[in-house]
Parts: structure tokens; C-alpha cells; sequence
């Protein structure tokens, strides 16, 4: 294990990431272990500031060296019961284990910019990085893994829109917004969309052959005033329940449409994708609603894709048929997402007015270890090519699945190995330093 852990191991010289997948797997034992000991963990991800331009000034290889060497200075200065591991890119998570007090996270913090500050020797000049951390830890009940590391990526974000060298410092020392019952969650979440607490974060999608920016998907997120960062699922859950879905859909697809018209003009093209729950499609206001934001904010309707699950689909087959015809007459693009976790027949899928699927992230995440996974994958890029439709994987994290479900008859990519979901700002960023993006050893299309 400590082998896999290691993040000194290289390729031809270079620096290996992580995969998010040893990462959570990890975050999983080690939450355990702390819940069942009455300690906390804490989480960091750090990001090294102005990297593109490190990069462009120092050349690929002292690049390396530099993220080599921030790493061994990392885990030779942590105690070793702390985990570093190399995210990729100028991304570092760092695992804290077994704290007592919340005091002990900010000496944790204080000591790794301490060991940041000398400067790196990269051959014949010198080098001093400056990063910018998010961080959380870990509440006194138990937390998923996947939830965690996303608080600490919503930190991250948060800092990013302050200073360089600034730390922003989620404290779950609260109570979990698990335990808040859910009428009280369904009136914060009103308050929410009255008192413009919510965001929205894009996810990059890519060609899988030539790397190019595809589009993005929206997600919406809530960082509320009395419970910080609230998990996306719990979100959702609220807005079910209160009745308020429809309403933060439309406001969702409204946003994302003033955010597509504000990048247009500052001279980026960039799609956007947005998801439909049941309820929604069952809502009379819809297709006037899209119709709408699509006037106000001059977006062509087909670099809008409405995202529509493939259970919410089959819970009303022929309401679902009627109304997405009629957005189809609009021109925007329709997509069946999480595809292969549903019920739909065949004589559904022939007849629903879609431009592509997208492959649930389970089987992609799992296809490497799972032949049936595997397969699934197959069987539905198989069907797809049959039914002349474009086929995106979720869950895209590692470059062996990136490899995999191209072999496989995909089209589009999407996941942690590419971007995580980032906001408008890091998006322009990334989409102009990435746009040629492919990761090693994927070849553009010879076409």
C-alpha cells in the first residue's frame, strides 16, 4: 500500500499522479479509523500559483523536477503519518491524520507554508513557489470520502478568488447538515434562492480523440451563509422535496445562458449542458422558459444540451417523448444521461429525439478492474453507433480509462483526469491554457 501511496515514484523521470480513485479509497479507511478513535481528519488541496507560466519559462523537464521536489519537501516535513499525494497538474492533496483539535490543522497549515518558502535549486537558477491551499476537516460523525474532497475543492476555489497566498478554512465543528431536518433544509434553501447564495461550476467535456473543448456541464452549487458548503446531493434532495426544483432549474439554465453570452463576448464559444429532472419535464412553463433564456441571452439552441437522466425518462415515457420534441423543434440538443442505470427499451431509445448518451460514471469508474463494466461500456457505445447517436463517458480519472473508452467506441470525456467542475473564471483560464489539451499519449485524429 505504501508503495501505491508513494508519490516518488516516475516515469522516465516524471512525477506520477495519483489516481482520485487510491485517493478517496484512502480518505475512506483513514475517516473510519479517526471517527472510531475520536479524532478529526484534515484535507487540504493545494494548487502552485502561476503554473502555466512556470512551465512556459522553465521548460517541461525543470517543471517536473520542481513538482518533484515540492512533493519530497512536502513528505519529508509532514510527520509520517500524513499522506501527500500528487494530484497532477499543480495539484497536491494532502491527508492529515489523527487530529485532536482544530488548532493542530492550522499549526499543519502554517508548517507547510514554512516549508514552501525557501526557494527550489532547478539546475543552474532558483526558484521560489508560492500556493494557494483549500482545506476541511473532517466533523465528529462519519463523512464520505467523495463529499470530503470536495469541500476541500470548494475551499480551494474560494481562495483562489481572494489573494494568492490566502488559505480559506472550511470548520465542520458545527453539526452535519445530515442531522438538519429537512423542512429546516427546504427553507434555507428558499432563503438561498432569494438571498443569491448559489453558484455555478462548469465541467469540462473533451473530444477523446483530439482533446478539444466539447462543451461543459452545469452544476449548481450552495455555500450557505449558516452551514458552509452544502453536498450537491443534499441540494438536490431540498429542492425535491420543498418543490423548489423547477425553480432552481430554471434558474440554473438561465445562468449558465448569461454565462454563455458573457464568455461569447469576450470571444469564447463555449456549449453548455444542463440537467432536467422529472418534475421539470413535467412543468408546462419549460419549453417556454428555455425558449426565453435562449432569446434574452442570444444563445444558438444548439449550444444548449438538456441533460435528462434515463430514470426520470421512463417514469413518464410519453409526457417525456412529448416535451422533449418539442425542445428538439427548438434546436437545442437533448442527452440521456447516466445511461444504463435505468429501465428504457429499445423501442423508447429509437424513439426519443437525443443526439447522444452519456455512459454513468459507475461503469466507467469500475471498467478497469470490472470485465462486465467493461462490457457495459461497449454494449452501449455498440448501440449507440447503431442508432447514430454520440456517446460521452462520466468519470473519466485515470489515463487507462481515457485510453479504454476511446478503444471502446467513445466520443467525448469527461472527468477528474481532465478538470475537475470549476467556476467561470478558472474555466476561461483553463479553456485557454487547455484547449489543445490530450494527455500523453493520445495522438490527434490523423483525419
Amino acid at each position: 500500500m505504501n508503495q501505491v501511496l508513494a508519490q516518488k515514484n516516475t516515469d522516465a523521470g516524471r512525477i506520477m499522479a495519483t489516481d482520485r480513485a487510491v485517493i478517496l479509497s484512502f480518505l475512506d479507511s483513514t475517516l473510519l479509523r479517526s471517527q472510531r478513535a475520536g479524532l478529526r481528519t484534515g484535507l487540504l488541496v493545494l494548487e502552485i500559483n502561476q503554473f502555466k507560466r512556470i512551465n512556459v519559462t522553465y521548460g517541461f523537464e525543470r517543471t517536473q523536477t520542481l513538482l518533484k521536489l515540492v512533493n519530497e519537501r512536502l513528505q519529508e516535513g509532514l510527520p509520517n503519518k500524513d499522506k501527500v499525494f500528487y494530484l497532477g497538474r499543480d495539484e497536491f492533496v494532502i491527508v492529515l491524520v489523527g487530529l485532536r483539535v482544530v488548532d493542530q490543522m492550522n499549526l499543519a497549515i502554517n508548517k507547510i507554508q514554512q516549508l514552501l518558502y525557501p526557494a527550489f535549486l532547478l539546475a543552474d537558477t532558483s526558484l521560489r513557489v508560492r500556493a494557494t491551499m483549500g482545506s476541511t476537516i473532517s466533523p465528529d460523525s462519519l463523512v464520505r470520502s467523495s463529499r470530503f474532497l470536495q469541500e476541500a475543492d470548494a475551499a480551494l476555489l474560494e481562495a483562489q478568488d481572494g489573494h494568492l497566498d490566502t488559505m480559506f478554512f472550511i470548520d465542520r465543528d458545527t453539526d452535519d447538515e445530515d442531522a438538519i431536518p429537512d423542512l429546516e433544509m427546504q427553507s434555507l434553501l428558499e432563503g438561498a434562492l432569494d438571498k443569491n447564495e448559489l453558484s455555478i461550476v462548469y465541467q469540462p467535456k473533451t473530444d477523446l480523440r483530439t482533446g478539444r473543448l466539447k462543451g461543459v456541464e452545469t452544476l449548481t452549487r450552495w455555500n450557505s451563509h449558516l452551514l458552509g458548503s452544502i453536498d450537491p446531493e443534499l441540494l438536490i434532495d431540498a429542492a425535491e422535496k420543498s418543490g423548489l426544483i423547477n425553480r432552481l432549474t430554471f434558474w440554473t439554465i438561465d445562468s449558465a445562458a448569461k454565462q454563455y453570452h458573457t464568455w461569447k463576448e469576450q470571444g469564447l464559444t463555449i456549449p453548455i449542458g444542463v440537467n432536467l429532472s422529472t418534475r421539470v419535464i413535467g412543468d408546462p412553463n419549460l419549453v417556454s422558459k428555455v425558449q426565453h433564456a435562449l432569446s434574452i441571452w442570444n444563445v444558438p439552441p444548439q449550444d444548449l444540451t438538456l441533460e435528462v437522466t434515463e430514470t426520470a425518462f421512463m417514469q413518464a415515457p410519453e409526457r417525456s417523448l412529448e416535451v422533449l420534441s418539442e425542445l428538439k423543434a427548438l434546436g437545442v440538443r437533448l442527452s440521456i444521461d447516466d445511461f444504463g442505470t435505468g429501465y428504457s427499451s429499445l423501442s423508447y431509445i429509437k424513439e426519443m429525439p437525443v443526439s447522444e448518451l452519456k455512459i454513468d460514471k459507475s461503469f466507467v469508474m469500475q471498467m478497469r478492474k470490472c470485465a462486465s463494466d467493461r462490457k457495459i461500456v461497449k454494449t452501449i457505445a455498440d448501440l449507440a453507433r447503431n442508432f447514430d447517436l454520440k456517446v460521452v463517458a462520466e468519470g473519466v480519472e485515470d489515463i487507462e480509462s481515457y485510453h479504454l473508452v476511446m478503444d471502446l467506441g467513445c466520443h467525448t470525456a469527461q472527468g477528474y483526469l481532465l478538470s475537475k467542475p470549476l467556476k467561470p473564471k478558472h474555466l476561461e483560464q483553463w479553456v485557454r491554457e487547455n484547449d489543445w489539451y490530450r494527455p500523453e499519449s493520445v495522438s490527434p485524429d490523423s483525419s
